[in-house]
This record gives C-alpha cells, structure tokens and sequence, in this order.
C-alpha cells in the first residue's frame, strides 16, 4: 500500500497495484497516480490529449482543402460566441459539479442586452449591464446552494429552465425589433466579436494562471469546495451572459432554444478538452487552452464528418461526445497487462480512422471506414470496460 496526500490535504493509502482509479474520500477528486507525489502522470491520461490533437491534425487540413468557405475562418471557429459559454461549463466541472444554466443564461444576457440597445443605451454599456445580469443569476444559484445545500447540478437545471422559460417568453411578448447596424455602432463586425470573444476568455484564464502558481491561493481553494463552485457559478453566469451578447452582436436578435441544451457543441467541446480528465497541476489550464481547437474540430465534424451536410449537427455532436467519453473513460480506467493497456489506444484510433476516412480516401472507402472505425473504437471501449486480457497481479 501506498500514502499520498491530496490537494485538499487530506492522506490516504491506496493500492498501488490496482486497476480502478483513485479518489480522495474526502474532497471526492480523482487523484493522478504519482501526479501529486511528483511522479509521472499515468499514459492513459494523455489518450485524451492526443485524441484532440489527432483530430486537428487530420482535420484542419483536410478541411482548409476542401475549398469549405470556413478555411479563411478558423479563427472565427475557435473564437466563437459558444467559447465563453463552453468555458463557463468547464469551470464548473473543474470546481466539482455540473452548471446546466449556461444556456439559459446566455438567453438572459442576449435578452437583456437586446432590450437595453433598444431603448438607446450604449452598445458597451448594455454588454456590461448583461454580464453584471449573468453574474447575479449566478450568485443566486451559488447562494441556493450554499444555504439549503442544494446540488448545484439541480440547482442549475432549474434555474437553467427558468431563465429559458422567462426570455422565450419576454421575447415573444416584447418581441423587440432586430437591431441594426447602425443600432450595434459597429460592434457586429467580426473583428470587434473575435476581439470580445478573447477577452472574455483571456481574463478567467489569466486568473487561472495566477492561482496555479501560487501554492496558498491553490491551498486556500483545495480547502473551500464551496467558495470555488461560488465563484464558477458567479463567473460562469457573466461569461454566458457574454455569449449571448455575442449572439445578439451577430444576429442582431437572438432566438431563445426551445430546449435545455441549447448547443450540444458546447458539451461536447468541453468533453473533447478534457474537462472530466486532467486530475493534475494545471489541468484546469489545460482543459481551458484546448477548448478553442476543440470548437474547432466540432465545426469541421459538423460540416463534413460521417452524416455530412444537410444532417443534423446536434446528432454528429452527440457521436462525438459518446466516442470521446469512450475514449477518456477506457484511458483513465487502465491497466497493465493484456489488452486493457491498450484499450484507450484501440478506441483512439477508431475515431481517428472515422476522421480519416471522411477526407482522404476513395468515396466508397470512406462511406465504410466510419462504420469500420466505429467498430474498432467499439472493441476498444469493450475491451477497458469488460477487463479482458486479465486482472493485475497483486
């Protein structure tokens, strides 16, 4: 047996021979095997890594080749109105629970920047005044659950709902005109978008940043669970209210999701970055960097992969989401002997022959390869989860 002691400082001993994954019985967070000792991190974590990275690899490419009137745009891919809205739910899942409200609060944002530029207010003052909406909505939710102890996954379901509700329905009774140009002063060009866009998404970063490295800042937040979903869910809500505007900034309107999931992509591309995954210094980093090439490689598998043009994306989302949690899941689970050390690989390279076949080879090769990349990505997934190849020695 082994000690080690976690984040939040609480030691433990645990098998050091065992296959199952590790977790701290007090903060509940899967601890990387040797991650926290100083040791090297498990293989299987970077399976994930090299899934995204192999994707645009393949893709970009491929994609840019195609004459596809989104080559000149991948900035604008990565840069998008979902990026604050996926970075919102990433935080949440790294703080330890699941924020289903940033769809909803998007909607608010939009809607309540709508009605401010209508009603003459300055385009960056109705922006702030929509981020200052998403952040209360947001200390809101965090109050709720810190007074009845609450789940925040319940918590944000319901007011996730709400919001929904209430803007479809201020909308329709308000039904404001659509803004103009001249209305939005500029701020619609794609220029001044992507340039909001990454401001939204730099400073969280940046204040990501500054905690990493400081071990009393990443000490005194190991040690308050609840002031850091707080803080996700109050950033959070601001950084969705922000995607909204963005919406707004494009359309000129915005048309609320008749549904809680408002854009599958932004679930998926916070599966594709690895949010359930990095358990190490630094992951939430990680995750937060991969997020853009991640939104990346879900524009060009909407636009070209397997179903194709004309098919429904959020069904070409939902494959990708259930191959990625395939993937990470047989990677983290591991093994040492046998197939189940390479069970994460084999359902790597399923998706990645999926991804190739889509591009490069002979059109009757590539309407088989995706089933046939399924099938090896479906053997992989087979082979981690049912543990063929044998149990560890003890």
């Amino acid at each position: 047996m082994a000690t080690v002691k976690c984040a939040c400082g609480q030691k433990f001993t645990y098998d050091p021979d065992a296959d199952s994954p590790v977790t701290c019985p007090v903060c509940r967070r899967l601890w990387s095997r040797g991650a926290d000792a100083g040791g090297s991190v498990p293989p299987g974590v970077f399976v994930s890594l090299w899934l995204l990275l192999g994707l645009v690899a393949v893709l970009v490419p491929a994609w840019a080749g195609t004459g596809n009137s989104y080559r000149a745009d991948l900035i604008g891919s990565m840069a998008s109105a979902w990026l604050p809205v996926a970075l919102a739910l990433l935080l949440s899942i790294r703080a330890g629970g699941l924020n289903l409200s940033v769809w909803g609060m998007a909607a608010m944002g939009a809607a309540t920047a709508w009605w401010a530029i209508a009603a003459g207010v300055p385009v960056p003052v109705a922006a702030v005044l929509a981020l200052a909406a998403g952040a209360a909505a947001g200390w809101i939710q965090a109050e709720v659950v810190r007074r009845f102890g609450v789940s925040s996954l319940l918590v944000s379901l319901v007011g996730g709902i709400a919001l929904l509700t209430l803007s479809r329905w201020a909308v329709a009774v308000v039904s404001p005109e659509p803004l103009t140009s001249e209305a939005l002063g500029g701020f619609n060009s794609l220029d001044v978008r992507l340039l909001i866009s990454a401001l939204l998404f730099s400073v969280p970063m940046l204040a990501l940043l500054l905690v990493d490295r400081s071990d009393k800042w990443r000490e005194q937040a190991a040690g308050a669970p609840q002031r850091v979903m707080a803080a996700a869910l109050i950033g959070g809500g601001a950084l969705s209210a922000g995607g909204g505007v963005l919406l707004l900034l494009g359309q000129g309107q915005y048309q609320c999701t008749a549904y809680l999931l408002g854009d599958l992509r932004v679930l998926a591309a916070v599966a594709l970055c690895g949010a359930w995954v990095w358990q190490l210094r630094g992951g939430t980093l990680l995750a937060g960097v991969l997020l853009p090439p991640a939104l990346l490689v879900l524009t060009i598998w909407r636009e070209r992969l397997w179903l194709g043009p004309g098919a429904v994306s959020e069904l070409s989302w939902v494959i990708l989401l259930i191959m990625t949690l395939g993937v990470q899941g047989v990677a983290r689970r591991g093994g040492r002997h046998g197939i189940r050390r390479l069970a994460g690989w084999l359902a790597w390279a399923g998706v990645m022959i999926i991804a190739a076949g889509a591009f490069w080879l002979h059109p009757s090769a590539a309407d088989a390869l995706p089933y046939v990349g399924a099938a090896v990505w479906l053997a992989g997934v087979l082979a981690g989860t049912v543990g063929w190849g044998g149990r560890s020695a003890r």
